[in-house]
C-alpha cells in the first residue's frame, strides 16, 4: 500500500487535503488517483440521491396542495419527509435522475393525511 493510500485509510481529512493541494499546485503525478476518482463518483451519487429525494418531496407536497382541500403551507411545512431513497436506471454505467420515481414516491406520500388534519 502507497503512503498516499495508507493516509486515506488512516485520516480521510488529512487525505482529502493534501490532494486537494497536490491537484492545485499542479502536482497531478502525486496525486491518490484511483482513491480520488472513487470519491468523485461516491459524491456524483450521493448529490442524484439527495436531488431525487427532494424531487419526491416536493413533487408530494405539490400534490397534496393540489388535491387535499383545506391544505396550508403550515401543514405541509410540517408534514414528515421520506428518508433519501434511490433513484433509478443507469444509462452508459452511469445514474441518471429518475422523475417517474420520484412521482411514484410523491403519489405515495401525497396519499397520506396532511399533519393536523382529522
Amino acid at each position: 500500500m502507497s503512503g498516499a493510500s495508507e493516509i486515506y485509510h488512516q485520516d480521510f481529512h488529512a487525505w482529502a487535503m493534501r490532494n486537494a493541494e497536490l491537484i492545485r499546485q499542479g502536482r497531478l503525478a502525486e496525486i491518490d488517483a484511483e482513491h480520488v476518482a472513487e470519491e468523485l463518483e461516491s459524491m456524483g451519487k450521493s448529490q442524484q440521491r439527495a436531488l431525487g429525494s427532494r424531487l419526491t418531496v416536493l413533487l408530494a407536497h405539490l400534490l397534496k396542495w393540489r388535491h387535499q382541500p383545506g391544505g396550508t403551507r403550515r401543514q405541509l411545512a410540517q408534514h414528515d419527509h421520506p428518508p433519501a431513497h434511490r433513484t433509478g436506471g443507469t444509462a452508459g454505467g452511469k445514474p441518471q435522475p429518475a422523475p417517474h420515481a420520484a412521482h411514484r414516491g410523491a403519489r405515495r406520500l401525497s396519499e397520506s393525511p396532511l399533519v393536523g388534519r382529522q
